[in-house]
């Protein structure tokens, strides 16, 4: 079959197309990459989730990697992308499979591959992992025993992980100013990181949700409002300062406030960022992609950083912060990381930076964010997934493609950005983008306005587009 990378890497049903044969194909073409790019030498670390057969589906992949005499440094347990990615850089490899579907629903597995510098692989590794398991058959894929008795090494990548959480936290401030602490392990790996780290540092916590479960407990493992009820009741109903979650490996966030509101991820983002500027030394840039809020934009100017934007996925983000001089690198969808940090999206760090801010500010998120707005101004956004066929999602693009709208709304548009999908930029500094799905039949809608009014006008143009 044909195997094709979105974003995040491979993502199918389990025992519909995520099956061994094609773990162990896949498993062989990334040998073959390896090989090829002169990075055998170095080894590789593979983790999996708590998703049905995920250990089962990392030791084939060992297997094959092994037999091939590469080394490879695999993980007791279930093990959260974030330190995976860390492990990487911290015993100089030369890159990771991670087998997870990380928030999709339980019944798909993923294979993601992770670069040498601790970020998302790159796009022409991909396409050159995807050329070499087109090429393959059963019979190409090499299993030897000796060289999988020899290769495979037990390792633990926590204690590595959370040492260097603690050089890029300012852990003095977090241990001045406690606060009670709701922590959902949505049934995934989260479970001994983002309880632990915490605890350590002497917070009082309350953690629902730690056993692990490979079907998450019945809800997809993405902390979203609607996944994350439990959590919101709790913190309303002890009264705890914060709840925080993450996805099912750990790389995007959930955030509730002291009020159970759900916060944004791109109000997050913002919050975080305006936290950073104060307390961290100064840089030159600061980067997000181009559907993220712009209220980023406004504090860069504010604090004199530049903003570089890029199209959507953590790959193209992880670029900038390995090569631009940037503080910060987000995404709209959860995806954070900082300077000095990995280059991959960690939503536990995400996590333990909103505490910090807490413990900076000591006020609650909401008044941080009431801070924010007086400032900079209101910012109202949204993603809206439009569902229609792949004949139709072609047909939509290419309509907007060969007529772009002048003016939507009502007010006319100042800027077309091309960059990923389309995104019109208005004279008013709203805007309104239309992304294709990669991976599903979907068109992706993003809206930004900084008014109520012109974010509902918004919203009625694109059913009108529609």
């Amino acid at each position: 079959m044909a195997i094709k990378f979105g974003t995040s890497g491979w993502r199918a049903i389990i025992s519909e197309e995520f099956t061994f044969g094609n773990v162990r194909l896949l498993s062989q073409a990334v040998a073959n990459y390896l090989k090829k790019a002169g990075l055998a030498k170095k080894g590789i670390i593979i983790g999996h989730d708590t998703r049905f057969l995920s250990s089962n589906f990392a030791k084939e992949a060992a297997r094959v990697i092994a037999s091939n005499n590469i080394k490879v440094y695999f993980p007791q347990r279930s093990t959260p992308t974030p330190t995976i990615s860390h492990a990487i850089v911290n015993k100089k490899l030369g890159g990771a499979i991670i087998i997870s579907a990380s928030h999709n629903p339980a019944i798909y597995n993923g294979f993601k591959i992770s670069a040498e510098t601790g970020g998302p692989s790159s796009k022409k590794a991909t396409k050159s992992i995807e050329k070499e398991v087109a090429g393959l058959k059963d019979k190409d894929v090499k299993i030897n025993d000796l060289l999988i008795a020899k290769n495979i090494i037990s390792y633990d990548p926590a204690p590595a992980y959370f040492k260097k959480l603690k050089q890029v936290l300012n852990i003095a401030n977090l241990k001045k100013y406690k606060v009670k602490v709701a922590v959902d392990c949505m049934n995934g790996i989260a479970t001994g990181y983002l309880d632990k780290f915490l605890r350590d540092l002497g917070y009082r916590i309350e953690v629902i949700n730690d056993k692990l479960d490979p079907v998450y407990g019945g809800r997809n493992p993405d902390p979203s409002p609607e996944n994350l009820s439990e959590l919101i009741k709790l913190v309303k109903k002890k009264k705890y300062a914060i709840g925080l979650s993450v996805d099912g490996d750990s790389d995007r966030f959930g955030v509730i406030d002291k009020t159970g509101e759900f916060i944004i991820p791109n109000k997050i983002i913002a919050l975080i960022f305006y936290y950073l500027a104060q307390t961290r030394k100064k840089m030159v840039n600061v980067t997000r992609s181009v559907s993220t809020t712009h209220l980023v934009d406004e504090i860069a100017k504010d604090f004199g950083y530049s903003v570089i934007e890029t199209p959507i996925g953590f790959k193209w983000v992880a670029e900038q912060l390995l090569t631009k001089k940037c503080l910060l690198g987000a995404e709209e969808s959860g995806g954070l990381s900082m300077a000095g940090h990995i280059p991959e999206k960690d939503g536990l760090l995400a996590n333990f930076l909103v505490v910090e801010a807490l413990a900076y500010f000591k006020k609650p998120l909401k008044k941080v964010l009431d801070e924010i707005h007086r400032k900079y101004g209101y910012f109202y956004n949204e993603r809206i997934d439009l569902k229609m066929s792949w004949d139709k999602q072609t047909k939509f693009m290419e309509r907007i493609a060969k007529n772009p709208p002048k003016s939507i709304a009502g007010v006319k548009v100042r800027e077309i950005n091309a960059l990923d999908g389309f995104k019109f930029i208005l004279e008013n500094n709203d805007w309104l983008m239309f992304r294709p799905s990669g991976t599903e039949p979907m068109v992706r809608c993003y809206i930004e306005s900084r008014t109520k009014k012109g974010f509902s006008a918004l919203k009625s143009q694109v059913k009108r587009m529609i």
